[in-house]
């Protein structure tokens, strides 16, 4: 196979199918680049300034690397079906969204969106080989039983609301934020680790197969999220403070307050069913905030 270069930035290219080749780089300037069904044995690289962006129209199989990029206009990434061994490089212009499914395992390169992202794997885990930079929401899935999602760059910067979906005892999830960072709605089938640098705050209901384990760096952890776990064990391992009355319940798993709980400015409600799981208040209860009602059920 031979490399293809269109690099010419007043190309007005419609519809792009690539039947076989190695290195493609593709320059659509400012026009919609739409990729058919292609085939690349090594790494595609794409570019366009439309507000429409790149989208795909057919799978696109890419034996190397993806590199998608918009310069200009708020352009979006729209690829739903992307067969990609290599890794993915997404950067958005503007508040462009991206969102990718992929037909394989999903490896995210050093990226940068200035909307939302979606990320999908169908058949692998979904991991990172550079930090990720979302202004938007973030919803990261894994299709697959039992296939994880592991997000642990330590320079991760998710500014709005993050979401995570996987299945199967084994279906792990792990992340980590240099900064604040905001924990949405999210259904784990295995332990969910979530690390952030500055608060975290928990904006949706948790329920996940294994351990819970929730950190924050500064004024700790802020919930108004429900978390249920089926057999395990939930750990808050910062100074606590709710925001709305929630519920934990851990199905015979035990639960840790490693730090102060206190409400807001709103005294909250706590409610617990741990099952024979132990419940442990590490720091003082409501001693600056106090809490409106404790529940705690144990068998």
């Amino acid at each position: 196979s031979t490399d293809i270069s269109l690099v010419n930035d007043s190309n007005a290219i419609d519809k792009l199918t690539i039947t076989s080749a190695n290195d493609v780089t593709v320059d659509n300037g400012t026009s919609t680049l739409d990729i058919a069904a292609s085939s690349v044995t090594g790494n595609l690289t794409l570019t366009s300034g439309h507000a429409s962006g790149i989208t795909d129209s057919g799978t696109v199989t890419v034996g190397g690397n993806l590199a998608a990029t918009t310069d200009a206009n708020a352009g979006v990434i729209n690829m739903g079906t992307l067969a990609v061994t290599g890794t993915i490089a997404l950067n958005t212009h503007g508040t462009g969204n991206a969102t990718i499914v992929n037909n394989d395992g999903l490896n995210l390169a050093a990226s940068t969106v200035g909307g939302d992202l979606a990320a999908t794997a169908t058949t692998g885990n979904m991991q990172q080989s550079g930090a990720l930079t979302i202004t938007g929401t973030s919803a990261f899935t894994t299709s697959a039983d039992n296939a994880t999602i592991t997000l642990d760059t330590s320079t991760n910067n998710f500014t709005d609301a993050v979401a995570f979906t996987s299945s199967g005892d084994s279906g792990n999830v792990s992340v980590k934020d240099t900064d604040a960072m905001n924990l949405a709605a999210s259904t784990v089938g295995g332990t969910l680790t979530v690390v952030a640098g500055g608060v975290l705050t928990q904006s949706g209901d948790v329920t996940a197969g294994g351990v819970v384990e929730l950190t924050g760096g500064g004024a700790g952890i802020s919930t108004s999220g429900d978390i249920t776990t089926t057999a395990d064990a939930v750990n808050y391992n910062s100074d606590t403070t709710l925001t709305g009355d929630i519920t934990v319940t851990t199905a015979n798993g035990a639960l840790n307050f490693d730090g102060t709980l206190d409400s807001d400015s709103t005294a909250r409600d706590l409610t617990v069913s741990g099952g024979t799981g132990a419940v442990t208040f590490t720091g003082a209860v409501g001693a600056t905030n106090a809490l409106d009602a404790v529940s705690i059920t144990n068998t």
